[in-house]
């Protein structure tokens, strides 16, 4: 993964773009830690109730065409083919994707694999399946109405 310099200047400035996840990767690498904070939702679908959690990004690299985000809970975000983006300071948003995970450790438990748990959501043209391998799972339906990807 390149790493692209950035100026101070530039930090705040939103960066939109059908670009790949190598480059949304360098741009979160630059902004940390001054990148949006919040609850995360997945084409409408919240994690949790809406703003009843707050997530902050760590680290992100890409691998191959997927953009994997690293957050303060060993929480991981992964995020196949991202485009049409805008991450700063005040916003993340990721518009469209292939393919989100969302993975957890079950809060409470020790981190272990059996406490691991996740929500797929994989888009095929204009359908968006959704698993989640949390046992309450009544999370809502996911929409291409709103965003693959966004920070609350």
């Amino acid at each position: 993964m390149s790493i692209f310099p950035g100026s101070p200047s530039r930090q705040d400035k939103p960066v939109p773009g059908p670009t790949g996840a190598a480059e949304v990767a360098a741009h979160i690498h630059r902004l940390l830690p001054n990148v949006r904070s919040g609850t995360l939702c997945f084409w409408g679908v919240w994690f949790g109730r809406p703003h009843d959690n707050r997530h902050f990004v760590v680290r992100a690299e890409a691998e191959g065409d997927c953009l994997v985000v690293h957050f303060n809970d060993d929480e991981i975000l992964k995020v196949w083919h991202p485009q049409d983006w805008r991450v700063d300071a005040h916003e993340f948003v990721i518009r469209s994707a292939s393919r989100v995970i969302w993975q957890w450790y079950w809060y409470g438990y020790p981190h272990t694999p059996v406490n691991l748990k996740s929500y797929e959501f994989i888009r095929q043209g204009t359908e968006i399946s959704f698993q989640s391998t949390f046992p309450p799972s009544h999370c809502g339906t996911p929409t291409l109405a709103e965003p693959a990807v966004q920070i609350h």
